[in-house]
């Protein structure tokens, strides 16, 4: 596992940790490791390519001033995070897909997809893989 893993480019150098632990004994014996389909379940049964389908990252002054130039009437701001983080705060004018659980996205998408075709749509979410998946599949 750890030659493979230092093969790797995208992992770069890791700092492996060591522990002794005596033959015969676990040091975690509960632990399983299982190989996953998605890290952040989706649902989403198409193929993505994140890199090559998602949308154009944006610094904050740059989404500050997107939102600033393109009139309201052409543009959609998407908090693509769930209805409670919605709830604690969001951009004003920004839709909340009405989401409990990301695998709600895709029918989001699939129900306003013409909407969602016309206009310039703005995302914008708590960062990482979730978002990312969100992207590629609008």
């Amino acid at each position: 596992y750890i030659a493979w893993m230092e093969e790797q480019e995208e992992f770069g150098e890791i700092d492996w940790k060591w522990s002794d632990v005596p033959p015969g004994d676990a040091l975690f014996p509960d632990l399983v490791i299982k190989e996953q389909a998605e890290i952040v379940s989706t649902g989403i049964q198409e193929k993505l390519d994140v890199q090559g389908q998602g949308g154009k990252h944006l610094t904050p002054l740059e989404f500050h001033k997107a939102l600033e130039e393109t009139p309201a009437e052409e543009v959609i701001l998407l908090d693509v995070r769930n209805s409670y983080e919605y709830s604690i705060g969001h951009f004003q004018g920004a839709i909340d897909p009405e989401m409990r659980h990301t695998v709600q996205w895709q029918k989001y998408v699939r129900e306003h997809a013409a909407v969602l075709g016309e206009k310039k749509v703005m995302m914008y979410c708590t960062g990482g893989i979730r978002c990312e998946k969100a992207s590629a599949f609008v």
